[in-house]
């Protein structure tokens, strides 16, 4: 998927992802590269790696507890039907 997305394609003078989206296609490789050339500073990194951490905690708790809600929703509904 990646070597299609980012293959040059001669007739349109581009790649096909930066004719859709008018964007240069950002692959793993350019993402690493960017990350040695340009490295960002510890605190930083920590930084991000808290939020994200605590992001996705407070993702996962509302997730669970749409969760429980379509669980009971489903069981009254089904209760309802018998």
């Amino acid at each position: 998927m990646f070597v299609v997305r980012d293959a040059f394609t001669e007739s349109l003078a581009c790649s096909l992802f930066e004719r859709k989206f008018g964007l240069e296609a950002r692959g793993l490789l350019c993402l690493f590269m960017e990350h040695i050339i340009e490295p960002s500073a510890p605190g930083d990194f920590l930084q991000y790696v808290s939020s994200s951490r605590a992001r996705l905690r407070s993702a996962c708790e509302v997730a669970g507890k749409k969760l429980a809600g379509a669980k009971a929703a489903l069981r009254l509904d089904m209760i309802g039907r018998q």
